[in-house]
This record gives C-alpha cells, sequence and structure tokens, in this order.
C-alpha cells in the first residue's frame, strides 16, 4: 500500500501544505490530482486517509485534507481538526472524502 510519511502535522482545520521535493514526488511520480485520495502517515506513527484538496502549481504547494473518519486520529495526535469548504470556510462534514466527493475548483481560489 503506498503512503506519504509527511514530517508535519496538520494545521488546525485539518489541512497538511505540501512543497518542496514532496511536492515534486506526490504531483509528477505518483501523479496525485485533486480529488485523489492518499493515505499519511503522522510524524507520532498514526496512519490517516487524506483527500487532495488543491494544488497550487504556481506556489509548488499541494495542501491534502484529512477526511472526517480520521479526524479523531489527528486530534489525538495533538491538532484541533476542522475542514474546509469549497467556498474555503471552515466546516466539519468532511465532503471532500464521502463517496459524493467534491475537488475544489480554481475559480473558487
Amino acid at each position: 500500500m503506498r503512503q506519504f510519511v509527511s514530517s508535519n502535522e496538520p494545521d488546525k482545520k485539518g489541512l497538511l501544505y505540501i512543497s518542496g521535493q514532496d511536492f515534486r514526488y506526490l504531483k509528477n511520480v505518483l501523479r496525485l490530482q485533486a480529488g485523489d485520495m492518499l493515505p499519511v502517515r503522522l510524524p507520532d506513527g498514526s496512519l490517516i486517509n487524506t483527500t487532495v484538496a488543491k494544488i497550487q502549481k504556481d506556489s509548488r504547494i499541494m495542501i491534502l485534507q484529512i477526511c472526517s473518519e480520521d479526524r479523531s486520529k489527528a486530534s489525538k495526535a495533538g491538532s484541533l481538526v476542522g475542514g474546509l469548504s469549497s467556498d474555503g470556510e471552515n466546516s466539519s462534514d468532511g465532503s471532500f472524502c464521502q463517496d459524493g466527493e467534491q475537488a475544489f475548483s480554481d475559480e473558487k481560489w
């Protein structure tokens, strides 16, 4: 099973920001796109499911959002986890990790 080992904890909104060589690897080698799922191993050793929420090609940043079923794991790891809706507002419904998931669109950013 492929997984990404993160050196960062998610922020209080439940987002992981990936840049540098990790960005290049996820985008060019694994060819991840917005809406793709990716298991992430956090620094504390816990494994969480994330969704690629946004890829900012110009600034070379990939934003991963923690799925709702893994929010409790991340909270126990010391993070206060919320979500980010497609309009950039804080939400807690995990809409990007459900069966009918939606990806961020560039025109809303």
